[in-house]
């Protein structure tokens, strides 16, 4: 009997663990080359993994909701189910350590917080100190040092959590909750995208009475399903603008202590869409070859896919600028966050309507809030001052054109 151990694949480079969402065969079921055997989720989608060989399902090793690592057998294929093997004896030892990890830590962190005395307890001197001083049972602060060490910051945060309990105002029933792939992945690129980039803001009010008028214009000739959006326009603008000022397609690279400078050809542009279960940014490839009824298909096309959880690593990834838009939660102005290795991130608020002067007469007019974030490794002050300049021209123009 042929056994073939499932493994959790690699689905994209910064994969290090995967959920399994739910297992779409049973066991002993047949399964063929290519179909779907299980759903998993990433820090970045719910992906579909497929059957690398005919055969049956053996044994489901990791359940649905269980969180492991890129490369953990998660099941067995076998191509005879009548057969048995000794050969199956070392995934099933998986499947019995892959079970037993979740115990294991609880019965940990159980022995970690438990103390029969204080005076077993690590605690560093001038802790000691303060823990006299505000007459403070040791065993119940919460230690975060090296070796479950007890230091500074556990006994004023202890002091601070008592203090607040006399005032009323910590939640006694208060519980944890862990964070999902997805929402681990936004805190991990965006705490590097602050920690690593120094990141520069420019704002910009633009004048976009003659757009608004195009896209109404265009879209009376359209159907609902193929109306045009603000931010078609705006990626069609960028990709413009990014054409005149190639240098924002770089991205900024540091490898091995050693740092380089990525000149990318195409434009791709990247669309930020929340959903229930976090931010994605779905990426529209090649905008500088595509009509802005081309963007409006492809856009429309990725935030369905986004919003069923259907995109694919391949759909997210790649981006060289991107565009987050909050116009619709009536929000005016914002700062966004460059999401690594781009070179920046445009920020873009509601249309709202401004009075001006002109020669003494009172006289309106729609303008859009455009606030830029750029790589400040990449591109100076003066630089983002030129992009925001090109980019009001290309917004302002004239005339648009659907093809």
């Amino acid at each position: 009997m042929t056994i073939t151990s499932i493994n959790l694949p690699k689905m994209s480079l910064n994969m290090e663990e995967g959920t399994i969402v739910s297992w779409l065969v049973k066991e002993g079921q047949q399964v063929q080359k290519g179909d779907a055997l299980f759903e998993v989720q990433t820090d970045k989608a719910i992906s579909e993994v497929e059957a690398n060989k005919d055969g049956y399902l053996r044994e489901i090793l990791v359940q649905d909701g269980k969180t492991v690592a890129v490369g953990t057998a998660v099941g067995v294929l076998v191509d005879d189910l009548a057969e048995q093997s000794e050969e199956l004896k070392p995934v099933q030892e998986e499947k019995a350590k892959v079970a037993s990890i979740e115990e294991v830590v609880q019965k940990q962190l159980i022995q970690i917080k438990k103390s029969p005395n204080a005076a077993r307890l690590r605690i560093s001197p001038v802790s000691r100190k303060l823990i006299a001083q505000h007459d403070l049972d040791p065993t119940k602060i919460d230690a975060t040092g090296p070796l479950g060490r007890i230091v500074l910051r556990d006994v004023y945060r202890e002091i601070d959590k008592l203090q607040k309990l006399e005032q009323g105002l910590v939640n006694t029933e208060a519980s944890l909750e862990k964070v999902t792939a997805i929402r681990k992945a936004i805190a991990q690129n965006l705490t590097k995208s602050v920690q690593e980039i120094p990141q520069f803001t420019i704002t910009k009010e633009v004048a976009v009475e003659k757009l608004e008028h195009s896209r109404i214009e265009m879209n009376t000739f359209s159907s609902g399903e193929s109306r045009l959006s603000m931010n078609d326009f705006l990626i069609k603008a960028i990709a413009d603008t990014i054409a005149v000022h190639p240098k924002f397609n770089n991205y900024y690279i540091v490898k091995n202590n050693e740092h380089y400078i990525q000149n990318n050809k195409s434009i791709h542009i990247g669309l930020a869409v929340a959903t229930e279960k976090g931010l994605f940014v779905p990426v529209i490839r090649n905008v500088e070859a595509k009509s802005l009824v081309e963007i409006m298909q492809e856009r429309k096309r990725l935030i369905e896919k986004t919003k069923q959880g259907k995109l694919s690593p391949e759909e997210m990834s790649g981006a060289t600028f991107t565009i987050s838009s909050l116009g619709s939660f009536n929000i005016k102005q914002f700062t966004a966050i460059i999401n690594p290795p781009e070179s920046g991130i445009l920020a873009v608020g509601k249309v709202e309507d401004y009075l001006y002067l002109e020669q003494g007469e009172v006289k309106s007019q729609k303008r859009l809030n455009l606030t830029a974030s750029f790589d400040h490794r990449l591109v100076d002050g003066a630089d983002g001052a030129q992009f925001m300049n090109t980019l009001e021209e290309v917004l302002i123009k004239d005339s648009w054109y659907l093809f």
